[in-house]
């Protein structure tokens, strides 16, 4: 399978797994009292905890299909009898040792993505502060506006009100880059302690030299990889708001 398309379903289980697990601590651990008419919605009323929970819960869901497309290619390698060029897993690779070497690779993901979410939801609170209610309930695309007759609200959808949909997303793009940049970080030194990055694969993690390299502070990524990191958080994370914005109307 094309690399394009095992990162694109991957990419979407994280995101679906996500927003499924904040709906399900919004419907059963929110407080029941609370005026849910206020605008809000579920990712505004649970707390940055919860989304630290839900992108640990997701990480997971990431690595267990990137775990299961291994396999399928472990199984066909073993099949043809053919060595292993293009994998992180030897051909002498047994399936119990890849079995361990799954359960750090899952841990690396689930604290990625626990810091991705929760950095991204916690900046963008402080960046927003009072403002955070409107835009998670209109999105940056969209303005609310309500009929004082009927108290009811109407989203009124691509309003050109530059001077307060340009601020939303670039403060949305800031929280996401940040938020990017954090998860680079830390994955740099998750694949450095349970040597499950591209360059400690299977076989230096359990040929020998399988021992987890416990040295916490080592050489951390560079300051060029960490900028790259900003762009595509920013933009996927504007995407998502906007994605959300369009779910709700």
């Amino acid at each position: 399978m094309p690399a394009l398309i095992k990162n694109t379903i991957m990419g979407a289980a994280v995101f679906e797994t996500y927003e499924h697990t904040i709906h399900f601590f919004d419907k059963n651990t929110t407080d029941k009292h609370a005026d849910e008419s206020s605008g809000t919605d579920a990712f505004e009323r649970v707390n940055v905890s919860q989304h630290f929970v839900a992108g640990a819960i997701a990480g997971s869901a990431h690595s267990i299909l990137h775990i299961a497309f291994e396999a399928a290619n472990y199984a066909k390698n073993q099949h043809h009898k053919i060595q292993f060029q293009h994998l992180h897993l030897p051909a002498n690779t047994s399936l119990t040792s890849m079995s361990s070497w799954s359960i750090f690779h899952t841990i690396h993901h689930s604290v990625a993505h626990a810091l991705l979410f929760s950095t991204y939801e916690g900046t963008k609170r402080l960046l927003f502060g009072d403002a955070s209610v409107h835009l998670r309930a209109t999105s940056p695309f969209r303005q609310q506006v309500v009929n004082s007759d009927s108290d009811s609200v109407i989203l009124i959808e691509e309003e050109d009100d530059e001077a307060h949909e340009v601020p939303d997303i670039l403060l949305v793009s800031l929280a996401g880059g940040i938020a990017g940049q954090i998860q680079h970080v830390a994955s740099h030194f998750t694949e450095s302690w349970f040597r499950v990055g591209d360059d400690h694969p299977v076989r230096s993690h359990w040929d020998g030299r399988h021992k987890l390299n416990m040295k916490l502070l080592g050489v951390g990524p560079s300051m060029r990889s960490t900028l790259m990191a900003f762009p595509p958080s920013a933009i996927g994370f504007v995407a998502f708001e906007f994605g959300k914005g369009l779910m709700d109307t």
